[in-house]
């Protein structure tokens, strides 16, 4: 699930480079795909250059992403709104690894040859969800958000919280990753790529992110069969790919919001 949907939702990254940052400017497609590897690449050799401030950059990054895409649809693109993304965003990050502390610890383990106190998961959920809690009230009380739509969003937090209880590492972040940020991702990028979402713009965007798709898989297995007998485990490279993936894909899609405001 985590390579289909998952990976599908930022294969049209070359497409909206040219919408967002080159709409202005013609570029032919060998361009943007030169810079988008290149930066992919940049942060792919963090992963085993200094892997803990790529890591460290990678929850970050990734917990701003998941707070935008969740909350932008209802709020502008204020610094306060900006904080909010980024706490809602860490908040889930951080309760994940909250209720799978072993397996996480394994994980960054691997990633960075450091042990992680189990304890900074608890701080970093604390942090998070102090921001969270602070601000979510004044969002209601200025009628930026509904108290029905608070409800629900806390009442979603529960579930997020029993389903990383009752299932692994991989598999709570991969239903996360795919229900909850990829599926209402693709529809975004459908609508601010085609207008509207429907059956044609849905196969457009599948035609136009399947090559790229397609190229990533291959890509990542190659590597890993490059590397196989060495100290990285599958897992270990597949988040070192998924990192320098999102990097990318987390500027991009910032800029698609700002087009959006």
């Amino acid at each position: 699930m985590l390579f289909s949907v998952g990976l599908l939702h930022g294969s049209n990254d070359l497409q909206l480079l040219g919408r967002t940052f080159f709409k202005k400017k013609k570029t032919t497609f060998y361009t943007r795909l030169a810079l988008y590897l290149a930066v992919v690449f940049a942060a792919f050799s963090l992963f085993f250059t200094v892997p803990l401030l790529a890591l460290v950059l990678f929850i970050g990054v990734s917990g701003y992403h998941f707070g935008e895409q969740h909350w932008d649809e209802y709020l502008g693109r204020s610094p306060l709104n900006k904080l909010f993304f980024a706490a809602y965003g860490l908040g889930i990050l951080f309760l994940l690894f909250f209720l799978n502390p072993v397996e996480t610890s394994q994980v960054i383990e691997q990633l960075t040859q450091f042990a992680v106190p189990k304890m900074w998961y608890a701080y970093g959920l604390l942090v998070s969800a102090g921001f969270f809690a602070v601000i979510l009230p004044y969002y209601i009380g200025a009628k930026m958000i509904s108290p029905p739509k608070a409800v629900q969003e806390l009442f979603l937090l529960v579930v997020f919280a029993v389903l990383f209880r009752w299932a692994s590492l991989v598999w709570a972040f991969t239903i996360y990753f795919i229900f909850w940020h990829s599926v209402p991702s693709i529809k975004e990028q459908v609508a601010y790529l085609y207008g509207k979402v429907n059956k044609q713009s849905v196969k457009k965007y599948l035609r136009g992110a399947i090559w790229v798709w397609l190229a990533s898989i291959v890509g990542l297995v190659v590597f890993f069969k490059l590397m196989e007998g060495g100290n990285q485990s599958f897992l270990t490279i597949f988040f070192s790919f998924l990192g320098a993936i999102t990097f990318a894909h987390t500027v991009i899609i910032a800029r698609m919001f700002d087009q959006q405001e």
